[in-house]
């Protein structure tokens, strides 16, 4: 019905439509609609490519009551108002900017101003006075620079294997001729060409290798500041308290345990889902059979050799 009744809207005004739709579902919104909520500190970043297990990494930090946590507030305004956008780009191949910027704008204000889905517990919103952790979960790593460039952030990076990402892409079928026209512009192209002159006639695992190999080279720069901290999804599974920890110090998260509960919770699953679900339950024995057997595939190899070239050709290009 949803996707009937969005189908009447031109897509630049698919995302009023959704909004108002959230005012609709919870009328106690009303009050303090377009209002700006406290924030504690600086706004968090929770960062990633599609794929990597942000939405399970945002559920889980946000059972902490210090917290307000805000789901995607930026890519969901955006696909919903530009003509086949995708979800991770530079900034010079937005489609809407005027959507975008005033997305990105709300987001790091906490101006409540969002879709039904972003909020992840409606009761954060009923009290602006209330000063908590502002958390944003967003899935465009290729705005990075942009976003610290216009606020002051603390930026939570979570990686996770290419290989995994790319296996993920391919069961919901996110694949095209090409993964490269779309997100970048004219120059960076050529320069993509310049490492790869054939990248666009290799497979798509080769592509997705190379593609996050040169997020990866653009992006680092931005890490090394110091109010960032990269994350693994791996050592989340493997190794979850520690990891887990790491992020609760960087937060000044005092009280784990209700972090350690819910992680707990959602690796009791009795299976894992599948690779193009959208679930944030896990069985995490099986999870680690997953991580040890993607070694073991064949496009295994092809998608690190593709990523360790974008990575190091693209830092070596900028540094020629």
């Amino acid at each position: 019905m949803e996707k009937q009744v969005l189908s009447i809207f031109p897509h630049k005004y698919r995302h009023l439509v959704l909004k108002l739709n959230a005012l609709l579902k919870n009328p106690r919104l009303w009050t303090n609609w377009n209002r700006n909520f406290a924030i504690e500190d600086k706004p968090v970043l929770l960062l990633s490519m599609p794929r990597s297990g942000s939405s399970w990494l945002g559920e889980v930090l946000a059972q902490s009551r210090s917290i307000r946590y805000l789901r995607e507030p930026i890519t969901s305004v955006y696909m919903k108002s530009a003509f086949e956008p995708v979800s991770f780009f530079i900034p010079d191949k937005c489609l809407n900017h005027t959507a975008h910027d005033q997305a990105v704008t709300n987001a790091f204000t906490a101006k409540l101003n969002y879709f039904n889905s972003v909020l992840h517990n409606k009761n954060d919103w009923l009290d602006p006075t209330i000063k908590r952790k502002l958390l944003i979960k967003e899935i465009n790593p290729l705005c990075l620079d942009y976003f610290q460039g216009k606020f002051d952030i603390k930026v939570i990076y979570l990686e996770r294997c290419p290989y995994a990402i790319a296996k993920s892409f391919d069961a919901l079928n996110w694949r095209s001729e090409e993964l490269f026209s779309r997100r970048f512009d004219l120059q960076t192209l050529e320069k993509l060409k310049v490492i790869k002159d054939d990248l666009f006639e290799q497979c798509f695992f080769y592509q997705m290798g190379f593609l996050q190999g040169v997020i990866s080279a653009i992006v680092e720069p931005s890490l090394k500041l110091s109010d960032c901290i990269q994350v693994s999804y791996e050592n989340l599974i493997l190794d979850t308290q520690a990891e887990l920890k790491k992020i609760a110090d960087f937060l000044s998260i005092d009280n784990m345990k209700e972090l350690t509960d819910y992680i707990v919770e959602s690796f009791s699953d009795s299976q894992s889902a599948n690779l193009g679900s959208f679930s944030t339950k896990r069985n995490k024995h099986q999870l680690i059979d997953r991580i040890r057997n993607n070694k073991l595939e064949k496009e295994y190899l092809i998608t690190l050799q593709a990523y360790e070239l974008g990575f190091y050709g693209y830092k070596n290009y900028d540094d020629d």
